[in-house]
């Protein structure tokens, strides 16, 4: 977890406090080689920090497999739209190598950001960075 919060505090000042609360919301998550982090048709409820690892977001079009984006340590992950819209997910999220996740709860950390830190631009920021890094992976 202190790699995540070493990651945070080079975009986003945190206080020892807010460290401190952050990794009480937080639950360190394994997979292995071949796991799914999220499977097409599911709804996406966690916002995730890869620790270690590397994954892979793909879909079947047309009968094919089609490899859109891939993840690797100290990145954001999640299935951005399936996160945001409570929507069953389009996309397979499936680990390439064994991995370390941090992830937080969508109904934790809402009100983390808001009562702890007191404000949402740590919010905002790790939104924009997810969004941009899967933007440029999707180039």
């Amino acid at each position: 977890m202190e790699q995540l919060i070493q990651h945070l505090k080079s975009y986003y000042p945190l206080s020892a406090e807010a460290s401190q609360a952050l990794g009480s919301c937080l639950e360190e998550k394994c997979f292995a080689k071949n796991d799914y982090l999220i499977k097409a048709g599911r709804v996406c409820r966690y916002f995730y920090f890869m620790e270690t690892g590397a994954l892979r977001g793909f879909y079947h079009l047309n009968g094919k497999e089609i490899t859109h984006w891939f993840g690797f340590e100290n990145t954001f992950i999640t299935s951005f739209h399936s996160y945001i819209t409570e929507q069953p997910a389009v996309e397979n999220i499936q680990f390439m190598e064994g991995s370390i996740m941090w992830a937080i709860s969508k109904k934790t950390s809402p009100a983390y950001l808001i009562n702890t830190m007191n404000s949402s631009a740590w919010y905002v920021l790790l939104f924009m960075k997810t969004t941009i890094y899967d933007w440029r992976n999707a180039m």
